[in-house]
């Protein structure tokens, strides 16, 4: 009996070094992307010859994806399901502890749900422009439709990270997810 508890203490520890290296990557991963995606976003700023229209939907579309970079980099790093389980915040939902660490883990869900959201339809943003230039007899997009753009692709997001956290499902759920705030299952 005591080799077997001494087993599955083994195959938990090596399961822990495992989710430690994995949880490494991903966070030098998300460093990487947020320096690349502050690169475009500098240059955009500092170097006036590149501001074109595609060049501004693609610094939109970076600085979703450093927020993306942000919020998983904090997923990563915050180690929330040992907190919730170490305060026992299961049983005892009243401690102060357990609704500073439950607050910021539904921060991190709104940001990580909100600018993945705001990425993805910059990428379609994106995709529309170029097929504009490429398949239609337009040059360059009207205003009114960059406007458009504009509002869709940050507003849409918006609506639908504020509605998910007016209806309490953001947070952490320990039956979901890779250990880290989403939604809730």
């Amino acid at each position: 009996m005591d080799l077997a508890s001494n087993l599955s203490l083994t195959e938990f520890q090596t399961d822990d070094r495992k989710d430690a290296s994995l949880l490494a990557v991903v966070a030098v991963c998300c460093v990487l992307s947020m320096l690349g995606s502050l690169l475009i976003i500098l240059s955009y700023v500092f170097i006036t010859e590149i501001r074109t229209t595609s060049r501004a939907i693609l610094v939109h579309l970076s600085i979703a994806d450093f927020g993306v970079a942000c919020a998983n980099f904090i997923g990563a790093t915050v180690y929330f399901h040992g907190y919730l389980k170490l305060n026992n915040c299961e049983t005892l939902p009243a401690n102060n502890m357990c609704a500073v660490i439950n607050g910021f883990c539904i921060a991190q869900a709104f940001f990580a749900g909100y600018f993945t959201l705001a990425s993805v339809l910059w990428t379609l943003g994106l995709a529309v422009y170029i097929y504009t230039l490429v398949a239609t007899v337009y040059s360059t997009i009207p205003i009114h439709v960059a406007r458009f753009l504009f509002i869709f692709c940050w507003g849409m997001p918006l609506l639908i990270a504020v509605w998910l956290l007016q209806t309490d499902r953001l947070g952490y759920s320990p039956n979901g997810g890779a250990g880290w705030c989403s939604l809730k299952l």
